[in-house]
């Protein structure tokens, strides 16, 4: 089903998601009756596809009996929403990389099971909550992974960056690194105008030794 992974693997994937997803909104999920079956069965695996979807009418491409769809490629790679959390973090616009496919099913578990709850409770479907219990579950499991998580501004940022210019926007240490020396030279060369034609000084500027 999921390369590298048994049948026993993803299904303790699916149990500690679902206990996790308890442990976060309590009773109101232990005492329903639809929560307690919901089981493997009810989740459609597709090797080719990355996308997560969850229907309450069953998903499509004839899996009318599922209502959950989990692409598995690339299931090691963390794509969230750009959506302003109550901590204020996202993950970047290019994903993680949380280099475990456990750990990237068990993302994807929880964010699609968050539909089903928010379907068991009557309530409007919300990528805000899935992306906020997607980043409190991944940090409850992996503390690290926050030096990869980015601050909302930043993100959207990099996501009104691609709508305009089409492509993926981001902040390389290369190019960081590329925008601080140009900065350098610039300063080098104000400063030169400065020392040498203003006060006619003997002031020599060295170049700066790069520290990355």
């Amino acid at each position: 089903m999921v390369r590298g992974l048994s049948k026993n693997d993803i299904q303790e994937c699916l149990s500690e998601s679902k206990r996790w997803l308890q442990s976060i909104y309590g009773w109101e999920l232990t005492d329903n009756q639809e929560w307690k079956d919901f089981n493997l069965d009810m989740i459609h695996f597709s090797k080719t596809s990355r996308r997560g979807h969850f229907s309450k009418r069953g998903v499509k491409k004839g899996h009318k009996d599922k209502l959950i769809w989990i692409g598995l490629r690339d299931i090691n790679m963390w794509y969230g929403y750009c959506k302003k959390t109550k901590f204020g973090l996202n993950t970047p616009f290019g994903g993680v990389n949380l280099h475990c496919k456990k750990l990237g099913l068990k993302r994807t578990m929880v964010h699609e099971l968050t539909h089903f709850i928010q379907h068991l409770q009557g309530r409007q479907y919300s990528e805000l909550e899935t992306t906020e219990n997607e980043l409190l579950f991944v940090l409850s499991r992996d503390k690290g992974m926050i030096r990869h998580l980015i601050p909302y501004q930043v993100r959207k940022k990099q996501e009104d960056s691609h709508k305009l210019y089409g492509y993926r926007w981001r902040e390389s240490r290369d190019e960081l690194e590329s925008e601080l020396h140009n900065e350098i030279d610039n300063v080098c060369v104000m400063l030169r105008t400065k020392y040498q034609n203003d006060f006619k000084t003997n002031h020599k500027i060295h170049k700066v030794k790069s520290y990355f």
